[in-house]
């Protein structure tokens, strides 16, 4: 049928489709297209930036090949890094959030540690912290009140932005280089890069005249030319690297300026489990636990506290043998009451006011336990040093002990006033105790113990190959004053290790590897430079 014109004589038009992203009248929507990307001079500052940073850590981590431990290049690293970071997340006239700000005074100390001391054990461990701390922080700077210290899923989404975000932003390098080229068309950049291009073969000319005028001038140009072709192969490949690294150090920081971080959904398992899991069996779980650990504490009280050594040789053990067994299997307890103790008090509900007082009461009464427990480890790892000395893994428990009192304390803590944050206490903790541990300089330590061990009671290493070959450069001193004292017999017991035949040797050894790591501002540190000028 045809269109009757209308009153000015004109026939209707067929209405035009509705524009993107306005609702259509039959109540349905089309899809509005995403918008651009934008990228400014400050992507373009953090991508330059992140490339130099990616090259200065490949050729600061390529010195382990030479010498076992990193130095002040690493720390260098960190800080810059930190550094950068913070300059181009942060928006103007705003502030950092304090949780985060507050973190970057351990991760500085903890990168700090590989200027002042040589730790071979510690060199690895400490860069899977850094990178840890360093996410952690990430999200508590730039991140919204979701991402709170106080509860334990800021671990959780630490490591969901440590391990995806910068995946998720992998294409942003290339779009801010691409956006940055753009912005340099016809401009400084490209007429410096054609200027060099031009007066490239002039220079090659001009220095080849120059190097037939001058035998000096012709030997120095030489000697750089087959410095560079010896090294450019190693030159190349560093660029190449550090260009793959700049592409996770730069989407990092994108997410953080953006602030796309991953987002972990509120995990409620122990919420579900306490509805599913019953007070009695809780109590009653409690209940035999602690029944247990009575008879067992009861048993070191007679035998090890009691000090009745003369029951040990019908059990085929001296003292220092019962001291050394089950040493771990007691600290392994230990930490499994602890988490126990914690998941029964938010298993329990607090409104049943009889089971809640209960549970409290066996909780204690369980650490309690765990307290004697710990002290039997520790007077345990006493009496072994004594006979034996000490060593990196006799260290390390000891340190572990100290951490697990403190923590043992937070749960007491916990049981009188419920409402106290434990994990804000686990982290302060853990994040000090590291600390310590790295900066109380283990190896000069241990050196330093059994050293004066043997001047003082003319006896011990029953381990020399240890004391003398898999220390750093921090026992150098002490090794150093065992010498002075006329001591200068070694025999390695490790067919596997490196044979000295005297102390002599074996601190001639040391100083070659610290002189070795002071001539390379990338493993240059303290600890080195005062094994070099010990005497």
């Amino acid at each position: 049928m045809e269109q009757q014109p209308n009153s000015i004589g004109k026939t209707p038009e067929t209405p035009a489709p509705p524009a993107p992203g306005i609702i259509a009248a039959n109540g349905g929507a089309v899809k509005k297209p995403a918008a651009a990307i934008a990228y400014d001079r400050r992507d373009s500052l953090m991508l330059a930036g992140a490339w130099l940073l990616g090259i200065l850590f490949v050729h600061t981590v390529t010195v382990l090949s030479e010498t076992s431990a990193l130095g002040l290049g690493f720390t260098l690293c960190v800080l810059a890094f930190q550094a950068g970071l913070i300059l181009y997340a942060r928006e103007k006239g705003t502030k950092l959030r304090r949780e985060g700000a507050l973190l970057q005074i351990p991760i500085a100390l903890l990168a700090l540690c590989y200027t002042l001391f040589d730790s071979s054990l510690m060199t690895e461990l400490n860069m899977l912290v850094l990178l840890c701390m360093i996410s952690v922080s990430v999200i508590l700077m730039f991140g919204g009140g979701e991402f709170d210290i106080k509860s334990p899923k800021i671990l959780l989404q630490g490591a969901l932005n440590m391990f995806a975000a910068p995946f998720r932003s992998a294409a942003r390098p290339f779009g801010a280089a691409k956006a940055a080229l753009s912005r340099s068309k016809n401009k400084t950049l490209i007429n410096i890069l054609i200027g060099v291009a031009v007066t490239l073969p002039v220079l090659a000319v001009v220095i080849g005249l120059l190097t037939g005028a001058d035998v000096f001038f012709g030997d120095m140009v030489r000697g750089m030319l087959d410095s560079i072709s010896r090294d450019l192969g190693e030159i190349v490949a560093k660029v190449i690297w550090g260009a793959v690294l700049a592409i996770f150090i730069f989407s990092a920081a994108w997410t953080a300026r953006k602030r796309s971080f991953v987002r972990a959904e509120g995990y409620k398992c122990l919420e579900k489990l306490s509805e599913s899991v019953s007070t009695e069996i809780i109590i009653t779980a409690l209940a035999l636990l602690n029944i247990v650990y009575a008879v067992f504490v009861a048993v070191q009280f007679v035998y090890l506290f009691g000090g009745t050594a003369q029951a040990l040789p019908h059990a085929g053990l001296t003292y220092a043998e019962y001291a050394r067994s089950g040493f771990f299997e007691l600290c392994k307890t230990a930490g499994l009451n602890i988490t126990a103790a914690l998941c029964c008090i938010q298993l329990v509900k607090r409104e049943k006011h009889a089971a809640w007082a209960a549970t409290r009461i066996l909780c204690a009464l369980m650490m309690a336990f765990t307290c004697v427990l710990l002290a039997s480890a520790a007077y345990r790892m006493y009496l072994y040093i004594i006979v034996h000395g000490i060593t990196v893994l006799r260290f390390l428990t000891i340190w572990g002990m100290f951490v697990m009192a403190a923590l043992i304390a937070g749960v007491l803590i916990k049981l009188a006033r419920p409402r106290f944050r434990f994990f804000r206490l686990f982290l302060a903790t853990i994040i000090t105790g590291y600390l310590i541990l790295n900066y109380c300089d283990m190896d000069r330590i241990i050196a330093s113990y059994n050293v004066h061990r043997y001047l003082t009671q003319q006896e011990g290493f029953a381990h020399e190959e240890y004391l003398a070959e898999s220390l750093s450069s921090g026992a150098v001193p002490a090794l150093v004053r065992l010498r002075a004292s006329g001591y200068n017999d070694y025999k390695s017991e490790d067919r596997y290790s490196l044979r000295h035949e005297t102390l002599d040797e074996s601190i001639a050894n040391k100083k070659r590897i610290a002189m070795r790591a002071c001539s390379d501002f990338r493993s240059w540190n303290l600890s080195s430079l005062l094994a070099v000028s010990a005497e």
